[in-house]
């Protein structure tokens, strides 16, 4: 999904809910407005707590495994310690294996790792500063395809470049480990939070509009014979439209806060790129 139609399409509901609740309050009604902000209440409760219970299941029955095998893939391709191995060689130095797997485990960032090699190897200084850059760079770029790979095509955009370099060289750490190892670690710890945090949204849009679809059917059926509306009735319909107006974007915000607060970071809210409904989420949550 393209971050700028994701973006367009938010402000283009932003509108929708600021004016068409108000243009219907005033044909429908006081009556029938309130009864529709009621109806806009339990609705979105029932949404919150239905995909709170539904998502971790439908995670694990229907995407887990097939996330976990193009990771496994992904991983078995991927190998850190054969990287430095030959990345080494273009310096003339021929290192075990376990060696170098032994140095990356006690590493803590990918720069510390490249250092202590080049150190044990004896590079001068300024084989020292080349290999560092190269040998770093090498890792974290080729780390988070791993996880870009495995990541449903529905969110795969949102992945790109929010990887941090920590999060990338803990898959390298991961790898040397096993392929196992790093396949588990990219589908646990990167890649079903950002899947979750979709699939809450999504459910808790899709369960709140069945329930107000329903409840609106119900609502229509007994007041249809309650008649027309007075003036004074119309214009209350509009102010509480108005009302609902605020609250329609109220849930507008917490389906896309929802989706970035159970991504652990991986989905960023602020790079939507919208015009109209950004300073109204950022209100909220700079």
């Amino acid at each position: 999904m393209d971050y700028r139609i994701m973006g367009v399409f938010l402000d283009v509901l932003t509108l929708a809910f600021v004016f068409f609740p108000i243009v219907i309050g005033i044909h429908k009604g006081f009556l029938r407005r309130l009864l529709s902000i009621a109806v806009l209440v339990v609705s979105s409760g029932v949404g919150y707590f239905a995909s709170d219970a539904l998502t971790p299941s439908l995670y694990d029955e229907y995407i887990h495994n097939e996330v976990y095998n193009v990771c496994l893939q992904k991983a078995q391709e991927y190998d850190p310690v054969r990287l430095s191995a030959e990345t080494l060689k273009k310096y003339g130095i021929d290192v075990e294996e376990q060696q170098i797997r032994d140095v990356i485990l006690r590493s803590a960032d990918a720069v510390e790792y490249a250092e202590t090699l080049a150190r044990q190897m004896a590079l001068d200084e300024t084989q020292l500063n080349k290999f560092t850059a190269e040998l770093s760079s090498q890792l974290l770029e080729s780390a988070p395809e791993t996880v870009q790979a495995a990541v449903p095509n529905i969110v795969n955009d949102a992945v790109n470049g929010n990887i941090s370099t920590s999060e990338a060289f803990q898959l390298v750490r991961s790898a040397a480990q096993s392929p196992e190892t790093a396949a588990y670690y990219a589908e646990q710890e990167l890649i079903r939070p950002l899947v979750t945090g979709v699939l809450r949204s999504v459910l808790f849009a899709v369960t709140t509009l069945v329930v107000r679809l329903i409840a609106g059917i119900i609502i229509a059926v007994i007041m249809g014979a309650a008649g027309g509306s007075s003036t004074t009735d119309r214009v209350l319909g509009g102010l509480i439209g108005l009302l609902q107006s605020g609250l329609e974007i109220g849930v507008l915000v917490a389906i896309i806060h929802i989706a970035e607060k159970f991504s652990s970071g991986q989905f960023d809210a602020h790079n939507l790129g919208s015009v109209i409904f950004l300073p109204i989420y950022g209100f909220f949550f700079n």
